[in-house]
């Protein structure tokens, strides 16, 4: 007997994405600290913040013009408010990801739980520097959104998904990790290689890439900033890199935090990496420019820089150590996000 309607239209786990956003967002405004200037929505929407916080001015500056007093902005209820409304869509956005990855629904509620599990251990169980909540969490959903709309069959949603590439790189620069992820999609699905239907597919994805990049290029250019100027290279004389590497050598705490990457990723990675399937190695090979890039500018030890490489890591995590590569039938009744 098929479900009803009804039923079909309640399927997909909203309570519990409520509740588990609800969860999260508590034990993240707990365990942040309290003096956040970098995190100061007044003070990135008004531009009072360097680079490159300076460039990721798009929700603080929306914030800080509608009618919201900007002494509300940067209290604990704000943050908690502001929190939960970017979290609840990335776990809505979580499902129809892993959909477009693996072609099949993976028992969305399970999925959930694991994706509660590492955002917790990413933002609340390891050692936080800054919070930069008004950025990170729509860095989360704005890179599935893109990555969805730039790998999606309608034309239309792909040229969609170039534009807003664009414009979500206003808050956050690294979104174009969706861009090299969704050209390694494309690269595995669209065959033969260098084919009329492969080109069709792939310039989009580079057009958005190519994009931002100008973008980047005109904000360095109207705030006097030069690319080496923009981001630390280097911290106490060594580069950044080289420094945060001799930590994990001599730091046990900073040992004890690469553990909560990805709910060790570097331990469980190795073990399942032959058993990917081509699309998996070719998203982990598309990863690796974006790592690099991170890994120049940014502090490899905080855990916050890998925010949009969370989904992907979710779904390799749920398939092959819970589902043992697994991939059950598509339930009937589950209600699908379609883009």
């Amino acid at each position: 007997m098929k479900p009803s309607s009804s039923a079909a239209r309640f399927s997909f786990p909203y309570l519990q994405v409520l509740i588990l956003s609800l969860i999260f967002t508590v034990l993240y405004i707990m365990s942040v600290g309290q003096d956040w200037e970098y995190s100061s929505i007044v003070k990135q929407g008004t531009f009072h913040v360097h680079a490159p916080v300076l460039f990721r001015f798009l929700i603080p500056f929306i914030l800080c013009h509608v009618y919201i007093p900007h002494h509300v902005l940067d209290t604990n209820p704000f943050r908690f408010g502001a929190a939960l409304v970017s979290v609840i869509p990335c776990f809505v956005l979580l499902r129809p990801y892993a959909e477009r990855l693996a072609g099949r629904v993976l028992e969305p509620r399970l999925l959930n739980i694991v994706f509660f599990t590492i955002l917790s251990m990413h933002y609340t169980g390891a050692r936080i520097l800054n919070c930069y909540y008004v950025y990170d969490f729509p860095a989360i959903g704005f890179y599935m959104i893109i990555f969805l709309m730039l790998t999606s069959a309608n034309l239309r949603t792909v040229g969609l998904g170039v534009a807003l590439a664009v414009v979500f790189s206003l808050s956050r620069e690294t979104v174009i990790f969706a861009t090299f992820h969704a050209a390694a999609f494309h690269f595995v699905r669209q065959q033969p290689y260098f084919s009329r239907k492969f080109f069709r597919a792939v310039w989009p994805t580079a057009l958005a890439c190519l994009l931002i990049g100008l973008v980047h290029l005109l904000q360095l250019h109207l705030w006097h900033y030069s690319v080496a100027t923009s981001v630390a290279s280097h911290t106490d004389g060594d580069f950044r890199f080289v420094y945060f590497a001799k930590r994990i050598l001599s730091d046990r705490e900073v040992q004890v935090q690469l553990l909560y990457f990805g709910c060790g990723i570097l331990l469980w990675l190795p073990c399942i990496f032959f058993r990917l399937n081509k699309l998996e190695k070719f998203l982990l090979l598309a990863t690796i420019p974006g790592l690099i890039m991170l890994e120049y500018a940014g502090n490899m030890v905080e855990l916050r820089i890998y925010n949009e490489f969370v989904p992907f890591i979710t779904f390799l995590f749920f398939k092959y150590l819970l589902l043992g590569d697994r991939e059950p039938e598509a339930a009937q009744g589950d209600k699908k996000i379609g883009f």
